[in-house]
This record gives structure tokens, sequence and C-alpha cells, in this order.
């Protein structure tokens, strides 16, 4: 986790106050808490990195905790979806396309 000055309005407490929040956090070491199918799809996600890094940030609040409560909630959304199983391909799908 770490944090830095955020862009946009705020007059002086931005250029005091580290309010940008962003984590990185590493698939090589997610065995321990994800399932295998479930990091194969993160690995696809729009948030890794070519390094095998996820990272989400956020800078949409002034204050540090609520914008890292809203990266874990980022980290959460993107963990809940890719442990969603695609659905079976419905007979009649399978043979329109073939």
């Amino acid at each position: 986790i770490s944090y830095a000055r955020s862009s946009g309005p705020g007059g002086q407490n931005v250029n005091r106050v580290a309010t940008k929040c962003q984590i990185r956090v590493s698939l090589a070491h997610a065995d321990a808490w994800l399932p295998a199918e479930v990091i194969a799809r993160l690995r696809n996600s729009p948030f890794t990195t070519k390094s095998g890094y996820m990272v989400f940030h956020s800078e949409v609040h002034r204050h540090q905790a609520m914008n890292r409560a809203d990266c874990e909630l980022k980290i959460v959304r993107a963990v809940a979806e890719a442990s969603v199983l695609p659905l079976a391909t419905k007979a009649s799908t399978k043979e329109r396309i073939q």
C-alpha cells in the first residue's frame, strides 16, 4: 500500500496531505488465498500488469482512509467477478455456431 498526493481541487490540502491510495496485489503470492482458476481469470483483468501485479488506486475522496476503503472495495469486486464461473453454452447455440 502506498500513498501519494492527489490531483485535482482541494486548495492547500492537496499540497500537504497524501490522500491518493495505491494498492498492489501480487498474483504470484495469491495462491495461498485464491483458487488457481480465479488467479488465471485475474491475470486477464485490466488491473493486472505485465509483471503479475494487480494495481488499484483511488483519489476520489479527500481522506486517505476513504480512498483506501475504495481501493479495498475494488479488490473485492475484481475477485468476486473473477470467481463467477462462466455459464455452459446451450446446445442450440453450439449448433448455430457450427
